[in-house]
Order: C-alpha cells, then sequence, then structure tokens
C-alpha cells in the first residue's frame, strides 16, 4: 500500500515553525537565567568571603601576638585614617588580652610625625608623648596612654592622667583635668580636645574644675 502524504498550508508550517522556535528561546532563557542566578550566587559568596578576610585582617594584633602573648621591646606603628599623621609607638613590654582586641604597653613612649602637603613624613619627630602605660583598642583605632600621661611639642607642653589619640578623627583628647604649658601662658581645666597637628585645641571646663589660663607678664 503506498504510503501517504500529508501537504500542510504554508501558514500553518509558518505558524509551525514560529511555534518551535519560540518553545527553544524560552528554553534557552530559562537555561540563561539559571546560569546568570548561579554566577550571581557565586559572586556573592566570593564577596562574603573577601569581607570576611578583610574584617579578620582588620582586626589582626599589628604586633602579630597571639592571646595572652607578651613581648619585651615592642614597636608599632599606626597612621590616622587620612594618613596625615604618624606615631611610633614603643613599650618595654607588650601584652594582647585574651579574646580582645586590646593592647596594653609598659611603659609607653610615642614619636608623633605630622606629613607635609605632599605627604612626606619629616626625619625628625613633631612631638612626643609618654605615659606609664599604654592601651590600644584595635578595633576602635584608639591609643590611650594613662598615668601621669605628657605630650610635649616644640612650644606646648600637655598633661593629665591620660591622653588619648583617636585615628579615625586625628583627634588628640583628655578628659581628665589637664594642665597646658605654653610659651607665655598656663591654663588648666577639666580636660581638653586638639587636632593631632596642635594648630587648635580647646581647654574643657566643669563646675568643679573651671578652665583658666594665667598669662605671663612680659
Amino acid at each position: 500500500m503506498a504510503g501517504m502524504r500529508v501537504f500542510l498550508p504554508a501558514n500553518k508550517i509558518l505558524r509551525f515553525s514560529s511555534l518551535i522556535l519560540i518553545i527553544v528561546l524560552l528554553i534557552l532563557m530559562g537555561t540563561g537565567c539559571q546560569l546568570l542566578e548561579e554566577e550571581q550566587e557565586i559572586e556573592e559568596q566570593e564577596e562574603e568571603f573577601e569581607q570576611e578576610e578583610l574584617e579578620e585582617e582588620d582586626v589582626d594584633d599589628p604586633l602579630g601576638l597571639e592571646p595572652g602573648q607578651v613581648v619585651k621591646d615592642a614597636f608599632l606603628t599606626l597612621y590616622s585614617s587620612e594618613g596625615t599623621t604618624r606615631w611610633e609607638v614603643r613599650g618595654e613590654e607588650a601584652v594582647r588580652r585574651d579574646e580582645a582586641q586590646e593592647l596594653t604597653l609598659e611603659p609607653v613612649e610615642v614619636d608623633s610625625f605630622l606629613a607635609d602637603g605632599e605627604g612626606d613624613f619629616p626625619a625628625d619627630r613633631d612631638y612626643d608623648l609618654t605615659g606609664d602605660r599604654g592601651l590600644y583598642l584595635e578595633d576602635e583605632g584608639l591609643l590611650t596612654l594613662f598615668g601621669e600621661a605628657r605630650l610635649e611639642s616644640e612650644n606646648l607642653t600637655f598633661t593629665s592622667a591620660d591622653i588619648s589619640w583617636q585615628q579615625e578623627s586625628d583627634r588628640i583628647s583628655s578628659e581628665q583635668p589637664t594642665e597646658i604649658f605654653g610659651n607665655n601662658f598656663t591654663a588648666t581645666g577639666s580636660g581638653f580636645e586638639a587636632e593631632a597637628d596642635l594648630s587648635w585645641f580647646h581647654l574643657k571646663g566643669s563646675p568643679e574644675e573651671r578652665a583658666k589660663i594665667v598669662w605671663e607678664e612680659e
């Protein structure tokens, strides 16, 4: 028996071909969307992993100490967030507190260097600080000198029970009674705040400890 041949009108063939093409495109689009979602998910996982690595690096101890580890003749270099102030910190002994991002140094000495307009630091320090003990809070970027803390520059001397430097704001401050000695004045107050370059400072006062300045007669 001879086979039968079926002939479809041209318009039906065109519609049938269009339908097949649409189905193929939908399959390809679905596959492409799935691949794109998988690629985005991989990128997000990589970004999260990189961020975790950065966070781990940010909290690493500058001296590379394990919790509880002690090191003699410690030295670390700290910079302000803008990179315009550099503090070189030394201690006869440094200890990292267990399970805390804290570093203690006893006693503590600091040489401070201020960058010029081109970002270069001088060979000689601009001023120095000393204290009986130092505490560096790594996660806060805060270094505090305790016990007869003293900051001395060519024209100014600050003395207080503690003096702190915040890396983010690049400011020096104290909430304890403070004395400031200048070339021709002596000032006392309940604390102070100053720019790291000492171009500006604010002497604080309180009802118990009013801020006052005594000018020397020429």
